[in-house]
């Protein structure tokens, strides 16, 4: 017979007294015994509900993606009876643009030593967009990874929401001056020129808040929006920069290009009046173009110089001019 753990003899019991002391040494082993395991058994019995209850999601993947474990979460993430769910390809679950992005990571992930972190969206599901972190390890040798799965869609939705308000007017749609200007700056060091500036203002827009309230002002500064949201490309940096003015940047764009975008504007305002006779809008404007790189800070002045000219022309009516 196998001598117990830690007992230790130096000669076979010869007396009932030797075979007393030799059981109540395997007594206390056995009670031992009982109490790690059942110290061992608590300790499962508290990482299963940590793991079942969790609200990380838990995968144990193998080398190939294939899912051999997952938690009550990860099925109700990946929208899937979690008896299904083992078995099946977690690439299967990746947005289809982002499945070579997923292939790189789980190759990096068994690669490394340490914890890899990595973002992209999964599959969607009811229309729903999914965007989640991931974090994963190697385990069992390397032939496994545990990965933890966490649902962000909502915080990159903030995230989104927040950036919009740091870039975008919100009553317009349009961006607003501190992106104008980040532009300017950014425009000033390229290769884009000639670029062209055109300053707008929108005449007599106190007459309307005095006269018809603030909401019918905003409503006509919506419509400015959409007139120059249409007058312009995709390329061009529109912006409200102030109460009743407006910015708009022209990269590669000379004098000419220019001179057709303000008759863009002119045609898409004439449309837009002629659908609210009521309340027309009138708008006045200048143009400045730099063909060599230099200071859109001083050029953006020249313009604004001359929407001024143009205005005071409407006030003493004469023509509104482009440039």
């Amino acid at each position: 017979m196998a001598k117990p753990a830690g007992f230790t003899t130096t000669r076979t019991p010869e007396s009932v007294e030797d075979l007393r002391a030799l059981h109540e040494a395997l007594k206390k082993q056995v009670a031992e015994l009982r109490k790690a395991r059942g110290w061992a058994e608590a300790l499962l019995a508290q990482y299963s509900d940590l793991y079942e209850f969790s609200c990380i999601c838990y995968f144990t993947l193998d080398r190939a993606s294939i899912i051999r474990e997952a938690n009550q979460s990860a099925a109700s993430l990946l929208a899937i009876d979690r008896n299904i769910l083992t078995g099946r390809s977690f690439n299967d679950f990746i947005a289809p643009e982002s499945h070579l992005q997923f292939v790189h990571y789980l190759a990096r992930v068994f690669s490394s030593r340490f914890n890899e972190s990595t973002e992209m969206p999964l599959a969607k599901h009811d229309n729903e967009p999914l965007i989640v972190a991931m974090e994963a390890k190697v385990a069992n040798n390397g032939k496994e990874c545990r990965l933890a799965v966490t649902d962000i869609t909502r915080q990159k939705q903030t995230e989104a929401e927040l950036r919009y308000l740091t870039m975008y007017d919100p009553l317009t749609n349009l961006c607003n001056r501190g992106y104008f200007q980040e532009e300017m700056t950014r425009l000033e060091g390229g290769r884009e020129f000639p670029i062209s500036v055109m300053m707008v203002d929108v005449d007599n827009l106190k007459v309307t808040n005095d006269r018809q309230g603030h909401a019918a002002g905003d409503a006509l500064l919506r419509r400015v929006g959409r007139i120059l949201k249409m007058a312009f490309r995709s390329g061009d940096i529109v912006a409200r920069i102030g109460g009743d003015e407006f910015a708009v940047l022209l990269p590669n764009s000379d004098e000419e290009a220019a001179a057709e975008a303000a008759a863009r504007v002119e045609q898409a305002m004439e449309g837009d009046n002629a659908r609210h006779k009521k309340s027309p809008i009138s708008l006045s404007y200048g143009c400045a173009t730099a063909t060599l790189r230099s200071s859109l800070t001083n050029l953006l002045q020249k313009a604004d110089r001359r929407m001024y000219a143009a205005k005071h022309l409407v006030k003493g009516g004469g023509r509104v001019l482009p440039l």
